[in-house]
């Protein structure tokens, strides 16, 4: 069932008669759609899910829900096509006090005057994103979770005509369980079932139409399904906190690109800013050790005077890079979302507004599915949706790991011809729309 490392096995139920005598030995649950993870990845696809009548569980790891754990103040960009959706599935309401929104973006090389400034007033939007923070938005959807798992029968909502509106969810729409760790995948004709070591529940096993892997760039289903995967360690450090200047941000974000990695900055809606400050390893381990002082001079120098003085730096949280791309992002009866299907560079901010493209399209699928009286696990619908969001997918992997490369290099030649490029991406239109267009969302899925 398990190997001696630990790995879940995935097999064939009918194919085993061993295998089909411990299942009926032990209790079973049963769902539509189960969706692995505790993120909010995870959340948001149940929730996505649910609201459109699929009957869900939400399978989180046990050490998620018993164990404490800290804030994740990192900022958190969101996109306008993300926030759509959120609006769609009635989670903004949550999320909104929390929001500041993005107005004009600055784009620099530090020690270099090329630079790149954007203004949603005249690109003709109200804002090129939203910034909250991840905590804010884990702590809205829990809050949506618990509030929908109460709430009363399904009643459609089209009043946008889409049949991807949020309705309201039954309370026998929506469960969540929590598990110790996946021991092994079963996948037959017509389910796939999942045994688990512990839980809140009687039943030891759990038997879905179709399993969610949401459960990060370490997937335990992922593994279980036997999918590699192809890693990248970027030998960066993010080094995440907020802080204030002697200037109001005027709800600016700025993008400066340093010798030692990229240095994001994000308006924050209590008029701090939300800080990314990628460095190599070896450098953050040396700046992390020298006193507050050193450290906010340090900063001073990178970020520059554009905001005035560096008032105040909040506690200071490290991030190791990686990203990673699974082989594949649907077998049978299974499909990855988020980090377990591709982890990105956080340059740029896009890994979880990618994911969101990802969710709603997988609602899209299973809907359109239904409708047809289709099966939502079978290979042939879930490699339609694999196909559907392969372009996006490589597109934003190549450009962040492109963009991380072009600008953490010191190479003369190169640091010329990129602030050339950035003088003339100012000055074309064309090329501000494209770069504004992925960055908002507005991508064919």
């Amino acid at each position: 069932m398990v190997d001696t490392n630990g790995t879940p096995n995935v097999r064939l139920a009918a194919s085993t008669a061993t295998g089909v005598e411990h299942q009926a030995r032990v209790a079973v649950a049963r769902t539509d759609v189960a969706v692995l993870g505790d993120g909010l990845v995870a959340r948001l696809a149940a929730l996505g899910l649910a609201c459109v009548g699929v009957r869900t569980t939400l399978v989180q790891p046990l050490d998620a829900v018993d164990a404490p754990s800290r804030p994740d103040t990192r900022p958190l960009a969101l996109s306008k096509f993300s926030v759509e959706v959120f609006r769609r599935w009635r989670i903004w309401d949550a999320i909104a006090p929390t929001i500041s929104p993005i107005k004009h973006i600055h784009v620099s090389d530090q020690g270099r005057l090329a630079g790149a400034s954007l203004s949603a007033r005249r690109q003709g939007v109200h804002a090129f994103g939203y910034v909250s923070t991840h905590q804010a938005v884990a702590d809205a959807l829990l809050f949506a979770l618990d509030v929908h798992r109460g709430s009363s029968a399904p009643e459609a909502d089209t009043a946008d005509g889409s049949e991807l509106a949020a309705r309201s969810i039954a309370s026998d729409m929506l469960h969540t369980v929590a598990r110790n760790r996946l021991q092994s995948v079963y996948v037959g004709d017509a389910c796939a079932s999942m045994e688990f070591t512990d839980g809140e529940l009687s039943a030891s096993r759990l038997d879905a139409t179709l399993m969610v892997g949401a459960d990060g760039a370490r997937s335990a289903l992922r593994k279980a399904c036997g999918v590699g995967v192809k890693h990248w360690d970027h030998e960066q450090t993010a080094l995440s906190f907020r802080c204030r200047f002697a200037r109001p941000h005027q709800n600016r974000a700025f993008e400066r690109f340093t010798q030692s990695g990229p240095l994001a900055l994000l308006p924050l809606v209590d008029g701090a800013m939300g800080v990314i400050w990628t460095r190599t390893s070896d450098d953050a381990v040396d700046l992390l050790s020298v006193s507050a002082a050193d450290f906010r001079a340090q900063f001073q120098r990178a970020v520059g005077w554009r905001l005035g003085s560096v008032l105040e730096i909040g506690p200071i949280e490290r991030f190791p890079l990686h990203s990673s791309s699974a082989h594949q992002s649907v077998s049978e009866r299974a499909v990855l979302v988020g980090s377990a299907a591709h982890a990105l560079h956080p340059i740029g901010g896009q890994g979880f507004n990618l994911a969101v493209r990802d969710i709603f399209s997988l609602v899209e699928t299973v809907v359109q599915a239904r409708a047809q009286n289709r099966d939502i696990g079978a290979i042939d619908v879930l490699a339609a949706y694999a196909k559907s969001r392969q372009a996006d997918q490589l597109r934003m992997a190549r450009a962040t790991r492109g963009l991380n490369a072009l600008f953490s290099t010191t190479a003369p030649p190169v640091v010329a011809g990129r602030s050339i490029g950035m003088t003339l991406f100012d000055l074309l239109p064309v090329a501000k729309r494209r770069m504004l267009d992925i960055a908002m969302g507005h991508i064919t899925r």
